[in-house]
């Protein structure tokens, strides 16, 4: 009986200690179980979007045709690609599986109606996946028509211009964009929501049972009262398990998650309420079950009422270059701004204080971000209500609301370690490391208040990078993923770069195959690249979720360094040079900016593109008046040898000449810089088609293989990708520098590559090359400030119109081609050794400028000093002899050559930093005395732009030009007679050809 009780006992102890484990496993389950935006994070569809133009904030004519030229990775063969502005469709496109894994399309669209819009691209898979591109905003303006002129005449002798959209037409577009002001719909249910965040079912769900299909996208309608937005789902039946609404606000990059509801039966409806907002607002639903997302259409909203919307413009406030400024008809003004829906404060602060007529040149949006770097609390919104006085009276100018997406990004310069209050002050926006150290770790920290961030993508380049979202942007070559949503750190070992894997999404989980770092990078050679660009996108999932952070330098100190063995200064001779040519910079003639003759015309295209841009309301009978009368005014053209140009732009005299001069170098590249974008975007794909002829061949081309290709091309395409398809040989450069990219890419491949491997190679680059071209054979179809600066609007044509750039109007960089050949005997070693070129071109422009002598330059600074509103001096310079690299040197790779063999090299120069030493020195002095940094008067140059030291250089003086090729030696000093090693230094192995001296034919720089 004892026993029996006893293991009676024991059972209901072991029960109950069953039971009870039972159910704290259920109960650690249930909170472990991922919630609902674990369960079904954004932007996970396999693929990834990126806009590369127009750019964001950019400003267009209302009756330009602006290209937006989209790429797109994918895993699977695609679909559809969809354009969006304002929530309205605007054109669809069927790509018949595109190149995986990367594709690229070009939209053409015209906005009609002023004002702000916003766009963003939707593609879709053959799997049914579906995905879309990070937002973007243009502003458009009162269009600009064309000019026609005499081709024998400067258009400067008078322009016929010519309207190409009816009034009656943009009339009707702008009553339809009224704001929508409608009663929502009656009788809706009560709104379901789901069990989740942390719903077990729906974890199980999709753990155990996966629908095969996507669920039917939602139906959403919406309607505004006061400042509410209500939008209403209808049920359009299938499978779906719930809905997400994404709203997109003023200012913002990105959709962002505001809401989960429940499910509904076959046609029901229910309503979401979204409360105190500020239009125009763009929303979209999507429905979702196991298998995914599918996204509805979205829809614009705006409000009746002027203070829910985001920009109300009242008498003294107007638009100029895209941004908002005060009239110079107000006396004197002053700003009260909130921050975050909190209370708001007066600018300037003293109430007898104002901002006067001479700071008006400063827009909102300039005093708006001087406010937010100011804020000692992170700014996600902010408002501002302007006051002025005018004539004596006290008026309301204006309010402006906006979305503050801002992402900051720092580094230690102290190594590893550098953290707490007292090492802060060693954290900056720019880095030195020493070349042969050992302190060459250094941590960064990043912040961001972008919604909907997931984690950051943080890059480092060995050139600038370029103002967009651009994910795989040129000289990338390190990349890494850091997780979190508003601020962390991650460390970079700027002493072996190769480590990290450059590709452009290492986050955000889009990798579509197994991706290898290129084991070669000009970049981890001290000597070639002495400074280092790092910047970091905030993603939400594949996709940006704001604008890139700004971007820290990192500067290379180079340090002489003892090598063991003893290393020869020079090789014997095995290669010689010859430079075929140099040219200088070509300057474009003003009044021919934008000048272009027409080729070739296509209706029916240019039909199409009027089409797509308008919507259904707009009959195809007006469609085809409007297409007629266009095609018409070119026929004529055509026809009687007119060239078609730009019209004038209305600006102050002295605005057009001080930004032509401050942006003549910066600009050069400006019409032909997407090369390199579409490259970039496309190379993998490049490399992918490559790949597979050589595989087909019998040669195998694996990951590393790929990667090597990869990086070739890359290296190759970078002394290419500058030259402009103008040039009257741009043909037979263009062949060259390809053949240059090929070589250097099988080279470090290290695979044999016979001639069908390089044919393949080469069709791939053509016809990235033929596209772009094809692309940009209008000049004047870019950004408004580019033209404005010049005095001219901008100007888009449909596509089918095929057009030539008038020559005179194109500005041109500095050019040369060189020759090398290979004379010496024996075959060549490898192409590289760890991780080094065996052989590289080395090229030199040294300038020399004696003209102003006993000069005396005066620079204009100014900056906001607290009280008053902004600060101005003065500093004079007497310059003496001015020498120093007119361009940046160039250091460019070789692959090997056998004897006899002979490679020519089309090179573009890139201006250099250069800054007139007394310059530097004085303002050194004037900033330490008034507690400022360089930073805070814009740079350097003042009004007179960032590169007038560098003119001063260069115009006027002798330039000479010098090239050798240099080899890496090895003990004895003999290429090829035993092993380089990681000691090796590459010396000259050959004769010099040069200095060639060029006089430059310009005015000298003068106060």
């Amino acid at each position: 009986m004892r026993k029996t009780r006893r293991a009676l006992i024991i059972w209901s102890a072991s029960v109950l200690l069953a039971l009870g484990l039972i159910l704290g496993f259920l109960y650690w389950g249930v909170n472990r179980i991922p919630s609902l935006d674990e369960q079904f994070p954004v932007n996970q569809a396999p693929m990834s979007i990126m806009i590369h133009a127009p750019e964001h904030g950019s400003q267009w004519p209302a009756d330009a045709f602006i290209p937006v030229r989209v790429t797109i990775s994918h895993r699977y063969k695609l679909d559809t690609l969809e354009l969006w502005v304002d929530g309205r469709r605007i054109s669809s496109a069927a790509l018949d599986g595109g190149k995986a894994p990367y594709s690229a399309h070009v939209f053409r669209w015209m906005p009609v109606v002023n004002g702000s819009h916003r766009l963003f691209v939707r593609a879709r898979d053959g799997e049914g996946n579906l995905a879309q591109s990070h937002t973007l905003a243009v502003t458009a303006t009162d269009p600009s028509g064309f000019g026609v002129v005499p081709a024998d005449s400067r258009p400067a002798d008078g322009v016929r211009r010519v309207e190409i959209l009816p009034e009656e037409v943009r009339k009707r577009l702008n009553d339809s964009n009224a704001p929508q002001t409608s009663s929502p719909p009656t009788s809706l249910s009560a709104v379901p929501e789901l069990e989740a965040p942390g719903d077990v079912s729906l974890w199980l769900s999709r753990k155990f049972s996966v629908e095969e299909e996507l669920p039917q996208p939602p139906e959403l309608q919406v309607s505004s009262a006061d400042c509410d937005v209500d939008l209403t789902l209808t049920d359009r039946g299938g499978t779906e398990l719930g809905y997400f609404i994404y709203r997109s606000q003023p200012g913002s990059d990105s959709f962002v998650r505001i809401a989960a509801l429940g499910p509904l039966a076959a046609g029901e409806q229910l309503t979401y309420r979204d409360q105190d907002q500020k239009g125009p607002l763009i929303y979209y639903a999507a429905s979702f079950n196991t298998r995914g997302e599918s996204p509805g259409a979205p829809v614009l909203v705006n409000f009746a009422d002027a203070n829910c919307q985001h920009l109300s413009i009242n008498q003294g406030i107007e638009w100029s270059e895209g941004a908002l400024s005060i009239a110079e008809t107000v006396d004197l003004a002053y700003v009260y701004y909130a921050f975050n829906g909190g209370g708001f404060k007066r600018f300037p602060e003293d109430p007898d204080q104002f901002l006067i007529p001479s700071e008006f040149t400063v827009s909102v949006d300039e005093i708006a971000d001087q406010l937010v770097d100011r804020s000692p609390v992170s700014v996600y919104e902010i408002d501002l209500v302007l006051w002025g006085w005018e004539a004596g009276s006290l008026v309301n100018l204006g309010s402006w609301y906006s979305r503050v997406e801002r992402s900051d990004l720092t580094i230690c310069n102290l190594g590893t370690g550098c953290t707490g209050d007292a090492a802060s002050q060693f954290r900056s926006t720019y880095g030195e490391i020493g070349a042969g150290g050992e302190d060459r770790l250094r941590e960064f920290y990043w912040s961001t208040n972008a919604p909907g961030t997931t984690e950051v993508l943080w890059q480092v380049s060995s050139e600038p990078f370029p103002e967009n979202h651009l994910l795989d942007p040129p000289g990338l070559i390190a990349a890494g993923c850091a997780k979190g949503g508003k601020s962390g750190a991650f460390r970079v070992d700027f002493g072996d770069l190769s480590v990290y894997d450059p590709h452009a999404l290492p986050c955000g989980g889009v990798q579509f195959q197994d991706q290898e770092a290129p084991s070669f990078s000009l970049a981890g050679l001290p000597r070639i690249r002495t400074t280092y660009y790092a910047r970091f996108t905030p993603l939400a999932g594949n996709q940006p979720a704001g604008p890139p952070s700004n971007v820290v330098e990192i500067r290379v100190k180079l340090a002489e360094e003892v090598f063991e063995p003893v290393i020869e200064d020079h090789l014997p001779d095995i290669y010689e040079v010859e430079i075929l040519e140099f040219s200088e910079i070509k300057r474009a003639d003003p009044e021919y900016w934008g000048c272009v003759s027409i080729l070739e015309l296509d209706y029916d295209r240019i039909w199409q593109d009027f089409r797509d841009t308008f919507p259904p309301a707009i009959y195809d009978q007006q469609i085809t008046d409007m297409a007629s009368d266009l095609y018409d005014q070119l026929l004529y053209a055509m026809d009687n040898n007119l060239l078609i140009c730009p019209t004038d732009y209305d600006a102050p005299e002295e605005s057009i000449l001080e930004q032509w001069a401050g942006m003549l170098e910066e600009g050069l590249n400006k019409f032909w810089d997407t090369v390199t974008g579409a490259f970039n975007a496309l190379k993998d794909g490049i490399v992918e088609a490559a790949a597979a002829v050589i595989n087909e061949l019998g040669i195998p081309c694996d990951a590393a293989c790929k990667a090597g290709l990869k990086a070739g091309l890359e290296i190759g395409m970078t002394y290419f990708t500058g030259i402009p398809p103008t040039l009257p040989d741009f043909d037979q450069l263009a062949d060259q520098g390809i053949d240059y990219a090929i070589e250097l890419a099988v080279a470090e491949a290290g695979i044999p590559c016979p001639e069908a491997c390089r044919d393949a190679l080469r069709s791939e680059l053509e016809e990235i090359v033929e596209n772009v071209v094809d692309q940009h054979d209008q000049p004047a179809c870019g950004n408004a400030k580019w033209a404005h600066a010049l005095g001219k609007n901008t100007f888009c044509f449909p596509d089918g119109v095929d057009t030539e750039p008038v020559p005179e109007g194109l500005s041109n960089p500095a050019l040369a081609r060189v020759r090398v050949t290979r004379t010496g005997d024996g075959p060549p070693p490898p192409f590289s050794y760890h991780g080094s070129p065996s052989y590289v071109l080395d090229m030199r422009v040294w300038g020399t400028n004696t003209n102003l002598i006993g000069q005396t330059i005066p620079y204009s600074y100014s900056y906001w000093g607290g009280e008053p509103y902004k600060e101005n001096f003065t500093i004079s310079v007497n310059p003496g002899e001015l020498q120093g690299l007119v361009f940046k040197a160039e250091s460019i790779p070789l692959p090997a050559m056998d004897p006899g063999e002979s490679i020519t090299i089309p090179v573009t120069f890139q201006w250099t930093s250069y800054a007139i030493p007394g310059h530097l020195m004085k303002l050194a002095s004037e900033l330490e005395k008034r507690g400022i940094e360089l930073s805070d008067v814009g740079g350097l140059g003042g009004r007179r732009g960032a590169n007038f030291d560098w003119r001063c250089l260069y115009e006027g003086g002798r330039l000479e030009i010098k090239a050798e090729v240099s080899c890496l030696s090895v003990p004895p000093g003999l290429v090829g007679s035993s092993t380089p090693t990681e000691d090796s230094t590459l010396v000259p192995c050959g004769a010099a050809d040069g200095p060639i001296i060029h006089q430059e034919t310009h005015a000298p720089c003068y106060p």
